[in-house]
């Protein structure tokens, strides 16, 4: 929540139910890695736009092995500063300085302004998945379980650094969730009405561009703000 918040500024208390969440994502949010994160995201678009290859992204990995890309389909050819495993599913960032890339990425758009935390893996790094990519998502099993992670989804996107300019609406049991500033409250009959406009006006806009990744990484550095409903 701290990523909009004027200096002055008091933040209302959140819900005792969520404030467990925000304390488990803070503990990531105001770590290192998050700002190796979004300064690679920064530098991908660069990157990206330098060699006029795009590249589709659904996951980012990060922990003590460094960051890397995760693909859904191989490229071997990488991209400057970012070199792929021999199977070209991943790309590692080759970068033991931020300050080696910061001056590039501080202009650009992040690539995947939909990353959310997913989980951690066996080795213990954080998985991060790109909701843009995974478009209309169920998540089923149990209800305080599931919910518990649409709570999270929902403080990613408001107040991670890579997306200050995602639209998230919330609906349903989320809607406590409103006190966060750039947040909007939508009724669950509004939603099918307001994907479908924002689908069709996308693409519309994209024109050439074969997605809103492609379209970051040409030239004009425009962010293509995704839009988010998490449900509950």
């Amino acid at each position: 929540r701290s990523r909009r918040r004027p200096r002055e500024a008091t933040l209302p208390p959140m819900p005792d139910g969520l404030q467990e969440t925000e304390r488990r994502w803070r503990a990531i949010a105001d770590s290192e890695s998050a700002e190796w994160v979004d300064t690679a995201l920064r530098y991908l678009t660069w990157a990206v736009r330098s060699t006029g290859a795009p590249a589709s992204v659904v996951a980012v990995r990060t922990g003590s092995h460094g960051l890397e890309l995760l693909l859904p389909s191989p490229a071997r050819q990488g991209a400057p500063r970012f070199a792929a495993d021999t199977t070209g599913w991943q790309w590692h960032l080759r970068c033991d300085d931020l300050d080696e890339i910061r001056g590039i990425a501080a202009d650009e758009p992040p690539y995947t302004p939909g990353l959310v935390t997913l989980g951690t893996a066996d080795d213990g790094s954080t998985v991060l998945i790109d909701v843009e990519q995974l478009g209309l998502t169920s998540v089923e099993g149990d209800a305080g379980v599931v919910r518990a992670w649409l709570t999270g989804v929902a403080l990613d996107v408001a107040t991670a650094p890579w997306a200050t300019d995602v639209d998230l609406r919330l609906v349903g049991g989320l809607v406590e969730l409103g006190a966060l500033e750039q947040v909007s409250l939508l009724e669950a009959a509004e939603v099918p009405g307001v994907v479908d406009a924002t689908v069709s006006a996308t693409a519309r806009s994209l024109g050439r561009h074969p997605s809103t990744q492609a379209a970051r990484g040409a030239a004009g550095r425009e962010p293509w703000p995704p839009l988010t409903v998490p449900r509950a």
